[in-house]
């Protein structure tokens, strides 16, 4: 399934100043291939606690065949449609976080970042896709995107 990020390793905000106007950047989820697909976007640390939505959203929109029987059973086939609005991770803030892209359409996330205090902040997100496979270590590495402010 062709799905390019672009910037493809992250963003960085820089230096804002504390109680500026929150900066915002955004990035872009393209369609390159022939099918749609839904993306969810969720916090990419691992110690952060499992975002159940997301992943709900990601089995319901993939293909039965490429599901285990105990996640096709776990889920209906398009029965949870894709978050939309905001989600906050860290000082960051991403809108839409989850939609359904077309082929050879592109959807911009755009992200905001309101730093507290003299700090430098960074998170890990994950671009979830449906009818990819997780446990594939390219997906699972071209699915982490870094975004760092200060």
């Amino acid at each position: 399934m062709p799905v390019l990020v672009q910037p493809g390793r992250g963003l960085t905000f820089g230096a804002v100043k504390f109680n500026e106007t929150p900066k915002k950047r955004r990035f872009d989820i393209k369609n390159e291939g022939t099918f749609p697909f839904t993306f969810a976007v969720r916090d990419g640390n691992p110690e952060a606690p499992k975002d159940e939505a997301a992943e709900k959203v990601i089995l319901s929109a993939t293909p039965r065949a490429l599901l285990s029987a105990e996640d096709a059973e776990a889920v209906a086939e398009g029965s949870v449609p894709p978050e939309s609005g905001p989600k906050t991770v860290g000082k960051f803030t991403m809108e839409p976080c989850g939609g359904e892209v077309m082929p050879g359409q592109t959807v911009s996330v755009e992200l905001g970042f309101a730093p507290e205090g003299q700090a430098v902040y960074k998170e890990l997100l994950c671009v979830l896709v449906s009818g990819s496979d997780p446990n594939d270590s390219m997906v699972a590495q071209a699915s982490r995107f870094e975004v760092l402010g200060e």
